[in-house]
C-alpha cells in the first residue's frame, strides 16, 4: 500500500510540474498565460508587428497573437497589444466599458451585449460579452473581450483580449492568468 501511495504521489507531482503556463514574445514584451486546457488542444501564432502613423504624427505599433483551437475553427483567442510613442491618460474602467459597448452596437451580426468590470493582472479593466453570427453560417458564437492598460509602459501600452472559448473552458483562465512584462526582464 505504501508503494502505491508513493507512485501516486510521484504521478501527481509530475502532472503539476507539467502545468506550465504558455509564454510568448510579442515585440519587446513577454506575455504569459494559462488557458487551463491541454497544450495539444490549441496552437499559438504570433504575427509580425505593424507600425502606423496617424494624421497627427503619432506613431503606434501593434502586436498580435492568436490562440487557435486545433479542432474547432469557431474557438479562438487573440491578444492584441498596441504601443503608442506618446503617453496618454489611462481611461477609467467605466470609459473602457462604454467604448467597448459603443464599438459593438452598430454591428448587425452582434447581439446580446453585456459589459462589466473586473481585474486583470492586478489592474482594473472592462469586459464585454456578446453573441456573434459567424459569417457564412447560421451559428452564433459567444465572444468575450477585455481591455486594460498593463503596468509596464503605463499610458503607452494597451491590451485587448478577445476570446470565443467558453467562459469556464479557457476564457476565464486566460483573463485570470495573463501577465505582461518586458521580454528581456529577468525573473
Amino acid at each position: 500500500m505504501r508503494i502505491f501511495a508513493l507512485i501516486l504521489s510521484a504521478l501527481l507531482c509530475s502532472a503539476v510540474a507539467t502545468a506550465v503556463p504558455d509564454s510568448i514574445v510579442m515585440g519587446p514584451y513577454k506575455v504569459s498565460f494559462d488557458l487551463g486546457l491541454p497544450k495539444d488542444a490549441y496552437s499559438i501564432t504570433v504575427k509580425e508587428p505593424k507600425t502606423t502613423e496617424s494624421l497627427s504624427g503619432d506613431i503606434s505599433t501593434k502586436y498580435k497573437a492568436g490562440i487557435l483551437n486545433n479542432t474547432d475553427i469557431l474557438r479562438f483567442a487573440y491578444i492584441d497589444l498596441s504601443l503608442r510613442d506618446k503617453k496618454q491618460p489611462t481611461p477609467t474602467p467605466e470609459k473602457l466599458e462604454d467604448s467597448l459597448r459603443s464599438a459593438l452596437l452598430n454591428e448587425s451580426r452582434i447581439s446580446n451585449i453585456e459589459t462589466s468590470q473586473r481585474t486583470i493582472d492586478g489592474l482594473p479593466c472592462a469586459v464585454v460579452s456578446y453573441e456573434f453570427l459567424a459569417k457564412g453560417t447560421r451559428k452564433t458564437v459567444k465572444v468575450f473581450m477585455a481591455e486594460y492598460f498593463p503596468k509596464i509602459d503605463k499610458g503607452s501600452l494597451n491590451c485587448i483580449i478577445s476570446s470565443s472559448y467558453p467562459w469556464d473552458e479557457g476564457t476565464l483562465a486566460l483573463l485570470q492568468t495573463i501577465h505582461i512584462e518586458k521580454a528581456n526582464a529577468t525573473a
